[in-house]
């Protein structure tokens, strides 16, 4: 059985992997250095991790496996280091349109279509004043 997991790790870290063979006692190949940086030495003398499985195929060619894996890494954003362990694909913070808009001078982002017609009718009411 193919499956993509996902480790969290006891300080809410997740890390997103893929088991070609599908082991229950595959735990991935996140980076032990990054990790043992978040965890003193008294942390790690008791350390639970959890692992679930997000997706499953005994089907799926490994070319089809490998791209579910980068869907959920991206899904669950854990190559962010801030949220997760994953190192790939790089991490890229990058702001939403709607934030973009709601931080330019004098522009106006609206979150609804209900906004929009609020501020079109506000508009027209000053016109017709």
């Amino acid at each position: 059985m193919k499956v993509i997991y996902k480790i969290t790790y006891p300080n809410g870290k997740i890390y997103v992997g893929m088991d070609l063979i599908g082991s229950i006692n595959y735990f991935g190949s996140a980076s032990s250095r990054v990790i043992e940086q978040d965890f003193p030495e008294e942390q790690r003398l008791d350390f639970t991790i959890r692992k679930e499985i997000l997706w499953q195929s005994e089907t799926a060619p490994d070319s089809e496996v490998r791209m579910k894996e980068v869907e959920f890494i991206r899904a669950f954003q854990s190559n962010n280091p801030s949220i997760g362990y994953n190192r790939c694909p790089k991490f890229i913070n990058r702001k939403s349109v709607v934030d973009v808009l709601a931080e330019a001078p004098g522009h106006l982002a609206f979150q609804t279509a209900e906004e929009v017609d609020a501020y079109i009718s506000e508009e027209r009411d000053a016109w017709n004043h």
